[in-house]
């Protein structure tokens, strides 16, 4: 039995080292924009629409606005989408609108057949946008107020079509420090920053929480229209946006904004779920040897220490050589882990809890398996979506 659980640990063993060589060279390798480098914009920039969908979001709307309106960038508009609300979401906005001339409310009261909320709504906005280029960002976001200056300052001087930015996360609880970073981590391997921003690799990739685009490239993809019934609408418009030979980067900005997904352990659940689900192509097959892949490399390292130590208790064979093999083994699972929780300002010491916080991820994994092989539906901010 020894010598099946060596065959295992010695793979393993070789994947992680290359993932953990992978950890150390990623940042010095991949873009990273800092709010306070120094930028170099033009004398009359072109003018950026942001546009921000908000259903219900009456506890994250003013802070986000706030942020949005103190941009230093000299050429802006906001727009929000009130995309049917049931709170003070439209409210706050329209208080806000009478203080800022650049703001402005749409309103969204219905949402037609065959699109999602937040695409319909960012759809409606851009038929009020006046901006060359288009901001699309999340109501729970907090930004830098070099954010945007930053953002074209790099999107103008190297020709980039779209860009998006991977920001800090805000953790509170105890369960966002453990779960989040790792589970967001498996889905940047399934889109690694170095093949997204290769314009002769397909692989493609853009976190909505904040989008720059400009309007010709938005257009040529079929902006939201073209994605309207994806749930995932950043990857999938960054795939179009590939697909017409747009010229895509993917960016680390972890002090240029920041955003707390969800604030419930429910909502985490359903949230990544949701995300896994459609990253994956909604594939049930691919979303199976994904669970199967994480079980294999994130816990049976584990497992294997385990039986190892109980089997040389026992006396058996081979028992010690595999116990030795493990342990650096899961030593290296644990480093490669460790070095993702500084991303969202969490404490490293929460990889220590790795095989605990890996049955959680099984766990999404396994309700969008469901999910994708039964065709239930998803049901996102109060609306039912095909899972199809």
């Amino acid at each position: 039995m020894f010598t099946v659980v060596l065959v295992y640990l010695i793979p393993a063993g070789l994947l992680w080292a290359y993932l953990l060589r992978e950890s150390f060279i990623t940042f010095r390798r991949d873009i990273t924009l800092k709010a306070d480098k120094e930028v170099s914009l033009p004398d009359d920039p072109p003018m950026v629409t942001i546009m921000v969908p908000a259903r219900n979001e009456e506890h994250n709307i003013r802070e986000c606005v706030e942020s949005l309106l103190a941009q230093d960038y000299p050429n802006f508009e906001a727009i929000v989408a009130n995309d049917r609300s049931t709170d003070r979401t439209a409210e706050i906005v329209r208080e806000m609108c009478a203080e800022h001339p650049t703001l402005r409310l749409v309103e969204v009261h219905e949402l037609p057949e065959g699109w999602t909320g937040k695409n319909h709504a960012l759809h409606t906005a851009v038929q009020e946008a006046q901006g060359e280029y288009f901001v699309f960002t999340d109501a729970d976001t907090r930004h830098a107020p070099s954010c945007i200056s930053q953002c074209m300052n790099h999107v103008l001087a190297h020709g980039v079509d779209m860009l998006s930015l991977v920001g800090e996360m805000d953790h509170r609880t105890l369960w966002e420090k453990m779960f989040v970073p790792p589970i967001a981590a498996t889905l940047m391997l399934w889109f690694q920053q170095k093949h997204v921003n290769d314009r002769s690799s397909h692989v493609a990739f853009a976190n909505g929480q904040y989008i720059l685009i400009s309007r010709a490239m938005y257009e040529k993809c079929g902006g939201h229209e073209r994605v309207k019934h994806e749930l995932l609408e950043d990857i999938a418009m960054s795939k179009e946006a590939k697909k017409e030979g747009g010229h895509i980067n993917l960016a680390y900005g972890g002090d240029m904004y920041r955003a707390r997904m969800y604030d419930s352990f429910g909502d985490f659940f359903r949230g990544w779920s949701r995300i896994l689900h459609s990253a994956l192509n909604k594939n049930a097959g691919r979303l199976l040897l994904q669970w199967v892949l994480t079980a294999l490399c994130s816990i049976c390292p584990f497992v294997a220490a385990v039986m190892s130590v109980i089997g040389v208790a026992a006396g058996a064979d081979g028992a010690l050589l595999c116990l030795i093999v493990s342990i650096p083994v899961c030593a290296m699972v644990i480093w490669a882990v460790s070095r993702t929780y500084p991303i969202s300002k969490s404490k490293r010491r929460y990889a220590l809890l790795h095989p605990i916080n890996c049955l959680v991820i099984l766990a999404v994994l396994a309700h969008a398996f469901y999910t994708a092989a039964t065709g239930s539906g998803i049901v996102w901010r109060g609306t039912v979506y095909s899972s199809k």
